[in-house]
């Protein structure tokens, strides 16, 4: 199972599914990939679907982090470090460690 995608954000082009809400410009967190590769997602609108790498369309943000804290969703690289491990939050400051970026 692929673990290297655990946490980044992903962004929808094109999803297939006539069943969900979810269009084009929604963004998640990836949860995690199964054996069959899907890549499972919690969206920002509150859905949890896997994406099917061989039939949707979306795009990884490798430089997003959403804060655990309020939710805010932004680039960590236009975020300064704190020199203490973690960089903080821009809207509510909440500390943001290595892990949470991964």
């Amino acid at each position: 199972m692929k673990t290297d995608l655990k946490g980044k954000r992903v962004r929808l082009i094109k999803m297939l599914d006539e069943y969900t809400k979810l269009k084009e410009g929604d963004e998640g967190t990836i949860k995690f990939t199964d054996d069959m590769q899907q890549i499972h997602v919690q969206w920002d609108n509150g859905e949890h679907l896997a994406l099917l790498p061989d039939v949707d369309e979306y795009e990884i943000l490798d430089n997003q982090v959403k804060c655990p804290k309020c939710g805010y969703v932004f680039d960590y690289l236009s975020v300064p470090e704190s020199g203490m491990g973690y960089i903080l939050c821009p809207k509510c400051k909440e500390p943001i460690t290595q892990k949470n970026i991964l």
